[in-house]
């Protein structure tokens, strides 16, 4: 996160000399899903569910010649968030499956080159709402709802920090106006499981969740002139 800032400080420095245009963007998101409960572990080869996920981005934009430029983002999104967990108990294969909807925000810096256009940032997602059941033999197939007052009961932080990166191929089919297709990774941080919280009366899991996220995504992005 350091280190974040510090290559805001400079693209800041750096873009003080030139004139600044407003830029607003509307993204798509769909990808593969990763789940952990290791906190010592980034993601796991076994890619078991799938998140989509909307932002929209205003911003800052600074062209510097025909072939460069960046922009300064903020990243506010609705994202649709599914972690599946796979276990092996008595035998038996089980599966636990928690589905988040959550509001993030967080902000989003990037640099094009040409047609190429990289992205890196980070922010909170909010969860406000969150389905949760386990399938298997012997196993309970209730299906739960929880809101937001119940999910901050059940986990010691009540939000998800992430981190994302993207790296997008640019159209720009009139001067104000570009168009962005690509492929991004995003990781939620670990949230550990409230031990005394609603959750340790009927998961699997009491410890934590994490996930790794890869896919595609669609852009569209408007300048101010």
């Amino acid at each position: 996160m350091k280190r974040l800032f510090i290559l805001l400080s400079i693209l800041f420095s750096f873009n003080i000399i030139y004139a600044a245009d407003f830029v607003a963007g509307f993204i798509g998101r769909f990808g593969a899903s990763s789940a952990t409960t290791d906190r010592s572990k980034i993601f796991t080869t076994d890619f078991r569910d799938f998140d989509s996920s909307f932002s929209f981005q205003p911003g800052i934009f600074w062209g510097y010649d025909d072939t460069l430029s960046s922009a300064f983002l903020l990243d506010i999104g609705y994202n649709k968030d599914r972690y599946e967990i796979k276990y092996t108990i008595n035998g038996e294969r089980v599966l636990e499956n928690y589905s988040f909807s959550s509001i993030s925000l967080g902000l989003f810096p990037r640099i094009n080159i040409g047609f190429l256009s990289i992205g890196i940032g980070g922010g909170v997602k909010l969860p406000f709402s969150l389905r949760y059941n386990k399938e298997g033999k012997g196993y309970d197939s209730s299906k739960y709802s929880l809101d937001f007052g119940d999910i901050k009961d059940s986990f010691e932080n009540y939000y998800i920090p992430y981190v994302k990166a993207s790296v997008d191929f640019l159209v720009k089919l009139k001067r104000k106006f570009m168009l962005s297709f690509g492929v991004y990774a995003n990781y939620d941080f670990p949230i550990n499981i409230d031990k005394n919280g609603i959750l340790k009366d009927f998961t699997i899991n009491q410890d934590s969740l994490a996930a790794f996220d890869i896919g595609f995504q669609f852009g569209m992005y408007f300048l101010s002139k």
